[in-house]
This record gives C-alpha cells, sequence and structure tokens, in this order.
C-alpha cells in the first residue's frame, strides 16, 4: 500500500477487520484496475476522477462524496446485495458517472443527502436502474448527454430533482406539491402510449398547455395522442406514432418532430416551418410543405405527400434523403422550389429519391449527392431541371433514369434515359457527365443562332458519349445547304453515340464527320458522289479523307460505293468524279450514277497539248505569226464546243 499510496497521493486507504474502507481523495484523474475484495467501503472524496475498471467483489457501500467516481459495469460497484437495500449507493455531493451502457443491479439501492448528487451519462449511453428512484430529501441532478432510465420517479417531501442535460426516462412519474423538478434542459422520456391533456408527467413538466421550448424535449416511446394543442417552440418532439384527437392540434413553430416508425394520423396538413425540422421513416400520407429554412430528414425508406392532391408535396427547404429510398406523392410533379436542396447519400452509399409524376427543380434549387432522382422516362412526366444537379464526384454521380429537360445545370450525372436539355432550344451548361448505352440525346434545330435557336451543350469537363443522339427540327425551321451547327463543346470527350438519328431533308446531305471533332453537324447539296466531307465540291479534301479512314469500318464517312468499308473502290468513286461541284448537277443514288467526265484540269492539259501539236505544223507550213494564232483560236472553240457537247449527252459522241 505504500507503492500505491506514494504513486497516487494523497490516496487514503483505511483497512480494518471485516468493515475496511477504501477512499480516493486525489486531485488528478486516477484509473484503479486492481480488484477489490473483503467485506467494506469504498469512498470517493476530492476533486479529481477515479476509474473504477476492476472486476470488484467486495460486499458494502460505495459512497460519492466530491469529485467523480466512473464506471463502466454494475461489476466496478463490487457484490450487490442478497436483497434490496436502499442506502448501497450513497451520494453526498459527488458525481457518478457512467462510460458505457449497463444495468444497475435491482437491490442496489441509491439514496441523496441534503449535499446532493450528479448522475452522469456519457453520449449515445445509458444507465439503466431497474426500479423506481425515490426521493423525499436530498436533491439529485441528471447530467451529461446520456440517458438515465428509471423505471419510475417519485418527488416526495422536500426532494429536488434537476435536469441538466441528456434524457430522463421513466414509466410511472409523481411529485408531492412540496417536491421540485427543476426542467433546465435536456429530454423527457415516457414509456407506453400517451394522452397529451390528461397525462400527469407531461401536465406537470410542460404545462397545462403544453410547449416544447428551445433546449427540451419531449419523446413518447408509443402513440401521442393530442386531446389539447400541443406547441413545439424550438425543442424536440418524438413518439412512435401521432394521432390528432378531438380538441387537440399541432402547433410546429420551431424546433423538431420525429416519428420513429409509425404515422400521423387525424391531420390533413404538415407544414414544416422555418428552423423546423420533421425526421421520419416509413409512409406519411399526408400533404406536406416544407417553407425556406426547413428540414426533412428521412431516418429510414419514407414515402411522403398526398398522391390525390395537385400540391401533395413542395418544398423550399432542405431534403435529407440519406443513404434511402424517399418517394414523394403527388398528383402532379412535386416541386423543389429556388431555395430548396436535396441531398442523396451517406457516408459513401446512394440514396434514391423517387417521383412517379415527375420532378420540378426550380431555378436556384439544387440536388447533391451520390444517388439516383428516379423520374419517369415519360415526356408527359419529365423532370425539370432549371437549378442545379451536382454528384459527389466521378465515382459517386447522381442518375437520372427519366426524361429530362430544363436549363439547369449538371456535373457528375449519369443519363441513362432521355436527356432534351433546355424547354426549347438552349445552351446547356454541364460539368463532367455520362450518356449511358440505354441513354437518348434530343437535340433540336430551330434556326442557326445556337442556343437561342438550336441546342448546344458546353462541357467543361468530361463529355460521354453514347445511346442515340436524336436530332429534329422545331419552329417550322427548314435547313439548308452549307449551314453547320456546333452541337457540342468539351474539355475532354470519350466516347461515341450507338445510334444517330438525322431529320430527312430533301435535297441535302448531313456531315457527321466532325461531330466527334469540333462536335459539329453540317449540311451540304445532296447526290455528289465522292464529295466525303459534304462541303460541296469533290476536291483533294475528300481525298485527304478516304485515305485517313482507309481500312476503316465504323467511320463511313468516305464509303462511296457503299460496301460497309473504305477500300480502293471509294477511291476509284472519288476519282471519277473529281471537280465536280453541287452547281453541276449531280445524281443521287451512288450505285446508278453515270460518272461525270474529267475535270476542267485536265481539259485545259488536252488544249495546250493540241495546241503546241498544231503550233508545230503551222512553223513547219510557213504560216505567218497572225494566221497561225486566228486558226488555233478556230481550233480550240471547234474542240471545245465538241467537248460541251459530249458533257450534255452523258459522256458519248455523236457523230
Amino acid at each position: 500500500m505504500a507503492a500505491l499510496r506514494e504513486c497516487c497521493k494523497p490516496l487514503r486507504v483505511q483497512l480494518g477487520p471485516g468493515n475496511g474502507s477504501l477512499q480516493f481523495g486525489h486531485t488528478g484523474d486516477l484509473t484503479f484496475a486492481t480488484p477489490i475484495t473483503g467485506i467494506g467501503s469504498v469512498r470517493k472524496w476530492g476533486p479529481g476522477t477515479t476509474t473504477l475498471s476492476g472486476t470488484n467483489s467486495y460486499s458494502g457501500i460505495t459512497a460519492a462524496d466530491s469529485g467523480t467516481l466512473a464506471i463502466s459495469a454494475d461489476a466496478n460497484l463490487g457484490t450487490p446485495p442478497g436483497a434490496f437495500n436502499l442506502y448501497q449507493f450513497q451520494f453526498f455531493g459527488g458525481t457518478l458517472r457512467a462510460t458505457q451502457s449497463f444495468t444497475m443491479a435491482a437491490t442496489r439501492g441509491i439514496s441523496f443527502s441534503f449535499l446532493g448528487g450528479t448522475i452522469e451519462v456519457d453520449a449515445t449511453k445509458t444507465l439503466t436502474y431497474p426500479n423506481s428512484l425515490s426521493l423525499s430529501t436530498g436533491m439529485m441532478t441528471k447530467d451529461g448527454a446520456g440517458a438515465l432510465a428509471l423505471e419510475g420517479l417519485e418527488i416526495g417531501g422536500t426532494a429536488t430533482v434537476n435536469l441538466s442535460g441528456g434524457t430522463l426516462r421513466f414509466d410511472n412519474y409523481s411529485r408531492a406539491a412540496s417536491g421540485t423538478f427543476n426542467f433546465n434542459s435536456g429530454t423527457i422520456q415516457l414509456a407506453g402510449n400517451r394522452d397529451v391533456g390528461s397525462d400527469a408527467a407531461i401536465a406537470d413538466l410542460f404545462g397545462a398547455a403544453p410547449a416544447i421550448s428551445t433546449g427540451k424535449g419531449l419523446t413518447v416511446e408509443g402513440t401521442a395522442t393530442l386531446a389539447k394543442p400541443l406547441t413545439i417552440d424550438g425543442g424536440t418532439f418524438k413518439a412512435n406514432s401521432l394521432v390528432i384527437g378531438a380538441g387537440g392540434a399541432l402547433d410546429f413553430d420551431r424546433g423538431i418532430l420525429e416519428l420513429t416508425g409509425g404515422t400521423i394520423t387525424g391531420l390533413a396538413n404538415l407544414a414544416v416551418p422555418t428552423n423546423g425540422e420533421f425526421r421520419a421513416s416509413g409512409v406519411q400520407a399526408l400533404r406536406i410543405t416544407g417553407a425556406a429554412g426547413s428540414t426533412i430528414s428521412a431516418t429510414g425508406n419514407l414515402t411522403l405527400g398526398n398522391a390525390a392532391a395537385v400540391n401533395g408535396f413542395g418544398t423550399q427547404g432542405t431534403l435529407q434523403v440519406g443513404a434511402n429510398s424517399v418517394t414523394l406523392l403527388d398528383a402532379n410533379d412535386v416541386v423543389f422550389d429556388s431555395l430548396a436542396l436535396a441531398t442523396l447519400g451517406s457516408a459513401g452509399s446512394p440514396g434514391t429519391l423517387n417521383a412517379a409524376n415527375g420532378l420540378t427543380l426550380d431555378f436556384g434549387g439544387n440536388v447533391t449527392g451520390f444517388g439516383a432522382v428516379s423520374t419517369p422516362n415519360n415526356v408527359a412526366k419529365p423532370m425539370i431541371n432549371n437549378g442545379h444537379i451536382t454528384g459527389n464526384s466521378v465515382a459517386q454521380r447522381i442518375t437520372l433514369p427519366g426524361y429530362v429537360k430544363g436549363v439547369g445545370t449538371f456535373n457528375h450525372v449519369n443519363f441513362t434515359g432521355t436527356f432534351d436539355p433546355g424547354l426549347s432550344a438552349a445552351f446547356t451548361t454541364v460539368g463532367s457527365i455520362a450518356l449511358a448505352p440505354t441513354s437518348t440525346l434530343i437535340m433540336e434545330l430551330g434556326g442557326t443562332s445556337r442556343g437561342g435557336q438550336y441546342d448546344a451543350i458546353l462541357a467543361s469537363g468530361n463529355l460521354g458519349l453514347g445511346g442515340a443522339l436524336n436530332v429534329t427540327l422545331i419552329d417550322g425551321f427548314n435547313p439548308a445547304a452549307g449551314h453547320t451547327y456546333d452541337l457540342f463543346d468539351w474539355s475532354t470527350r470519350s466516347g461515341t453515340f450507338a445510334s444517330i438519328n438525322l431529320p430527312a431533308l430533301a435535297g441535302l446531305a448531313w456531315n457527321t464527320s466532325q461531330l466527334y471533332t469540333t462536335g459539329a453537324l453540317s449540311l451540304a447539296a445532296a447526290g455528289l458522289i465522292g464529295d466525303y466531307n459534304q462541303n460541296g465540291a469533290v476536291d483533294a479534301a475528300d481525298y485527304t479523307m478516304w485515305r485517313n479512314t482507309r481500312g476503316s469500318t465504323t467511320n463511313l464517312v468516305a464509303d462511296g460505293n457503299g460496301n460497309n468499308q473504305i477500300d480502293v473502290g471509294d477511291y476509284t468513286v472519288w476519282r471519277q468524279n473529281f471537280g465536280y461541284t453541287s452547281g453541276n448537277g449531280s445524281a443521287t443514288n451512288a450505285k446508278a450514277a453515270v460518272p461525270e467526265p474529267a475535270t476542267t484540269v485536265m481539259l485545259l492539259i488536252v488544249a495546250v497539248a493540241g495546241c503546241c501539236l498544231r503550233r508545230g505544223r503551222d512553223d513547219h507550213r510557213g504560216h505567218s505569226r497572225a494566221r497561225r494564232l486566228r486558226w488555233q483560236r478556230r481550233r480550240r472553240s471547234r474542240r471545245l464546243h465538241a467537248v460541251a457537247r459530249q458533257t450534255r449527252l452523258g459522256g458519248h459522241t455523236f457523230r
């Protein structure tokens, strides 16, 4: 003991034959793990904290005179008596602290002197005392963020109970007129079902017209029936189920309303106020609205709203989905207004927000996180995003499987349904998005003004292409040859469309060769064979396109003979039509067309060569220079007329 005394000064230990006493009077903190045995008492005095961590078998009282005695199990307090002993644990001004959840022995009584005592329970822990705690004198204080669970609480004589934090739970309650309950802060938790209007504990602790103010809470473990008005004024009201009975009403001004698995009945509309939060799981089938600054939190899978009402659900506040599935009910689309925020997912697990009749995210509204916003892939029940939909990252995207429209922004979003940017033609700004193989992208053309008359998408991150691209015409627009539509800009691009569906235009042909390089589609006059880049002329650029794609079976812009591969046959088609422009007139069927004659360059070469030969003969015959020139002009004119006649007759010469 000398060594122990030296280490833990001023530790004082008194031992006696048959009734010893172990006393802790240090000023600092001490953990005592040595088992305590024998017959005697353990007392804590002095300002420090003593933690008993051993399994102790001493038989005798334990007292907290001052300072704090910390325990994590009932066995730290020695062997419980064989029969109930009211004075087994005695308070003379000290504190008993529970650092873990456990139940005290039923025979271990607790008494409080006029000096009082404090029971402190650490956060998230519960100390259960399986008896009624009866005080006729003395003072008990409940402190700490955890819970003290009692069978009952009886305050008689001149006794005082202070609730200064955490939760005080009991089934039965009584207080003599001379007794005192000081409700400073914390939560009263009542076992079973309770009638707000006739319950004595609620009336005594929250008033005849019950009001739950800031810093205070009322929890009903069963069903709470309101037989008179209940006001939530900054505090927390929690029940498994809530029934609004005759004479009852819910006045939800601010604070927290939570259901722990049951439902609300007798209430047609629930308005979650500014600085108010509604927490629930299960099915809450009533009209629900959220004011700006309100919060609705799913504590499990949750269904909210009234499917028969055209305003069955709407919010200007925050909806916290978490890693749950939340279904919103409304006869029309559910509406998230400009101040609204919906958050999906939690701790790397996705959440899902469901709206069977569509969803509208207003200007300024936000959906963030990881998961999915599930709406029908139906233009009649779209998801309209005029706000901002932002996933956590490339790895934790928000997936949109429905029909999506709107002028809002998207980042880290995966489209698996239909994406129809804008509300008409629009310029849509995105970060990184991905169009899944199941998706359809609709781009509308209503003129030549980018963003104003035809759709355009600007991706500041990666634009992942896939699925089908459908280009449609709107507002009676008639495209013309030479038009270019710059549909896409990107920082980086990945993937290609599995199919590209373009409107048929009489006399015009679409050029998709630049779609994956510059993001543009263009139009040229149809039927100019060999015009692989569709710029209206068969020229050297078309040869370059053939050469760069030779051997390809996927990039078929230079497939002039239509055999689904780029080969020498396509070079032949180009060569036979080199030099022609859309102004020459052209056939519309590559396989039935008659090849056009040689190019203008080739004609000039032939003409010059003929002139040189004739000039040699003239010199040999000694004609004058003037006569030779006149003769050459006549011959050249006749020959060019013959070539022109040959061209008009389809390459055949008639003599």
